[in-house]
């Protein structure tokens, strides 16, 4: 396998834009389902009303930390945003009519600020915690269309049937488009295990709280998920099953495509506009859960040559989320003394499925932003995460800076490093 020289290596560490920017086949139509807005996403909050939210938490009881991050939270969804609010536990103590103990207090919808805070200020503990029956009703107020989001809070285990963790199983099956997010406030070590069971069986993700800071800081990672959309940008290209048809694509552009499955491959045509220079092309996607593992295998050859001028591999991995992220890159760096490679007018890239047998998603940004993150996000108007980052021929002369924090894949003359020096028009 032939790897990147030192040199480019520092380089290329931070490889996060795209070149071309792909999701895999059977993806279909992942471009045009892409939302327009927040409006387009619902989500519904159910809150642990049970009794043991009076017990003491760091900042005051449960209850108090539970109010004091939720405030928060409602004064930072964004206008469009569809949120309700259910809670469980809130109307009887005990009993029979216990299990069944859960209420819409506010509907999905826009407009609803005032309501949810109201709602929140209302919010008081008393009775049991009815997890499942509250998840069933939880996925009846938000409707069977569209995208998705329960986000549950709780402090304690389940005390009643149905099971929570068999019911997010079968409302995942149901609506493929249903998630849920589990946050557990102050609990032992028995109760995270159950309630991190409901949040992989709803294909969503467990977070732990012990106070209203690191509450807010879940519930926020959670309602960025649901609610900033992904916009894929970019030219569609259908790349080719045989090299001898594949399209041409273009530097200075950004193209969308899907990735092939495991063992078959897609080919497109690239020109080396500047002789001197160096090309250099990267994909990504999120995979789907559970897809660790899962990656694509990247050549760049001379056209109408067997000689490979740029090998790469991309596999998946975990970091930072609970559906991997598969992203990487292939350059022409590495073999630019072999006369094929040195002296082509034109390349092919061919991308090949490696194990990769579920649908990516679009790469969305997971990170926890808090109410400061999110205000100074705004003020500095930094660009979306995952969007992709155009191909770019440098002119001659230009270097690359070894402090680059963004990978914005281009065609450029020379690189420095160690091993891979700028090369004289004569040698």
């Amino acid at each position: 396998m032939l790897q990147l020289r030192r040199g480019v290596a520092a380089f290329a560490a931070g490889l996060i834009g795209l070149a071309v920017t792909v999701t895999p086949a059977h993806a279909d139509d992942t471009a045009d389902d892409a939302p327009d807005d927040a409006g387009d996403y619902r989500m519904q909050l159910v809150l642990d009303s049970s009794g043991s939210m009076k017990e003491p938490a760091k900042g005051g009881t449960k209850i108090e930390v539970a109010k004091e991050s939720l405030d928060t939270v409602v004064d930072d969804l964004p206008d469009s945003a569809q949120v309700g609010l259910r809670v469980y536990g809130a109307e009887v103590s005990d009993g029979p009519k216990a299990c069944t103990d859960s209420q819409e207090v506010v509907s999905p919808g826009t407009g609803n600020r005032d309501e949810l805070h109201t709602a929140v200020d209302d919010y008081k503990p008393l009775g049991e915690t009815p997890i499942g029956y509250a998840l069933q009703e939880a996925a009846k107020d938000l409707g069977s269309e569209g995208k998705r989001t329960i986000v549950l809070v709780s402090d304690g285990e389940p005390t009643c049937k149905p099971n929570p963790c068999k019911v997010a199983r079968q409302l995942s099956k149901d609506g493929i488009d249903l998630r849920i997010d589990v946050v557990g406030l102050s609990v032992d070590a028995k109760t995270r295990k159950k309630l991190a069971c409901i949040a992989k069986a709803g294909n969503g993700s467990y977070y732990d709280a012990d106070d209203a800071e690191s509450l807010t800081r879940s519930i926020d990672t959670v309602s960025t998920r649901a609610f900033r959309p992904f916009d894929l940008t970019g030219e569609p290209v259908d790349g080719s099953d045989r090299p001898g048809d594949a399209p041409t694509i273009e530097t200075g552009r950004q193209y969308l495509d899907k990735l092939p499955r495991e063992g078959d491959s897609k080919f497109y045509r690239f020109e080396r506009r500047d002789p001197r220079s160096i090309l250099h092309v990267g994909t990504t996607a999120r995979t789907a859960s559970g897809s660790l593992g899962n990656g694509v295998i990247m050549m760049l050859k001379a056209e109408n040559s067997d000689v490979t001028c740029g090998h790469g591999t991309s596999f998946a991995n975990s970091i930072g989320a609970d559906r991997p992220l598969l992203a990487g890159s292939v350059s022409t760096a590495g073999e630019q003394d072999m006369s094929e490679c040195k002296n082509a007018d034109f390349y092919t890239l061919e991308i090949e499925g490696s194990t990769l047998d579920s649908p990516a998603q679009p790469v969305r940004d997971h990170r926890v932003r808090g109410a400061a993150a999110r205000r100074r996000r705004r003020e500095r108007r930094a660009p979306a995460a995952g969007r992709a980052a155009p191909l770019v021929e440098a002119r001659a002369g230009q270097g690359v800076g070894r402090r680059r924090t963004r990978y914005q894949p281009r065609e450029r003359p020379g690189a420095r490093g160690r091993d891979v020096r700028p090369r004289h028009p004569d040698g």
